[in-house]
This record gives structure tokens, sequence and C-alpha cells, in this order.
């Protein structure tokens, strides 16, 4: 039975519209980042990528639309977190080194971060699994998970830019 279930499932036409009918550009979070002159102005450019593409794209507001032009800002973001991090990181590393950080007894500037980012990681599932129950495995579970990642990921990884700069 679970073998002709699988086969017809397969053999179904997709319902869902191409992937290449998304249309996606991070203009709009460029655009508006290039304008925030605080943390917080640019916490408000989150999304808007996102925004843009399920305005620009035929079925851009389906569920499906919805999905990818979150997902396809949330990847954008994701990417700039790791590098940020990465960078962040090593500078860490570095200090840590040239002062030598475990004479102080406490934790160096790179094992503080690490801790840091695993309880960030904690925080940011439990945060979007609350989001997610809202929609009780419903129709708007996947954007609810979708905006809350994008939105956390993107606060870290502008708040990694701004530690860049406070260095």
């Amino acid at each position: 039975m679970r073998a002709r279930l699988a086969f017809i499932l397969m053999t179904l036409p997709s319902v869902a519209p191409a992937q290449e009918d998304i249309v996606f550009s991070m203009d709009a979070t460029e655009a508006c980042l290039t304008s925030a002159d605080t943390l917080l102005a640019a916490e408000a450019c989150i999304g808007m990528a996102a925004v843009s593409c399920m305005q620009d794209s035929a079925g851009g507001t389906s569920k499906f639309g919805q999905d990818a032009c979150l997902d396809a800002e949330l990847f954008v973001w994701d990417q700039r977190l790791v590098s940020a991090e990465a960078r962040v990181l090593a500078k860490a590393e570095a200090e840590d080194t040239a002062n030598d950080a475990s004479a102080n007894g406490l934790l160096s500037r790179a094992e503080a971060l690490r801790t840091t980012t695993q309880a960030w990681m904690a925080f940011r599932d439990a945060s979007c699994d609350y989001a997610m129950a809202k929609y009780n495995g419903g129709s708007g579970t996947s954007a609810a998970n979708l905006r809350c990642l994008l939105d956390l990921t993107g606060r870290r990884a502008l708040w990694f830019a701004y530690e860049e700069k406070a260095y």
C-alpha cells in the first residue's frame, strides 16, 4: 500500500509555481541599510527584500511565494551572519592570544563568543517554535517560522556588523 501511495504522489502534477517565478533582489534592503545610521534603524530593513519579492513575483503572495521570498532573504542574512561572526571570532582569538586571556581566570573573548552563539541558537529555535505554535501546524506555520528566523538571523548579523565597527 505504501509503495502504491508513493507512486501516486510522485505522478501527481505539482501545484506549486516554479521557483523561477520568484523575483528576488536585496535592493530594497540594501537601500534601507545604506541610509540607516543606527542599529535600530538597520533592524527595520530586515524583511524588505522579501516584501518586495512578494509584490514583484507572480504568485508572490501565495503560501509558496511567501515562503520562497522569505527563505531567499533568510539565506542572504544567514550568509552574512556566518561571515561576520567568523571575522569577529578571528579578531577575538587574536586579541586573546595577544593579551594572554587565560591569565585572568575568566572566559576568553573567543570562548565567550562561542558560548553566546550556542545560547543564541537555542533562543532562536525556541522563539521560532513559539511563533509556529500559534498556527498549530496549519498553513501559516512555515511562514511564521521563516519570518521569525529571518528577523532573528538578520538582527544577529547586524549586531555582528556593528560589533566589528566597535573593534
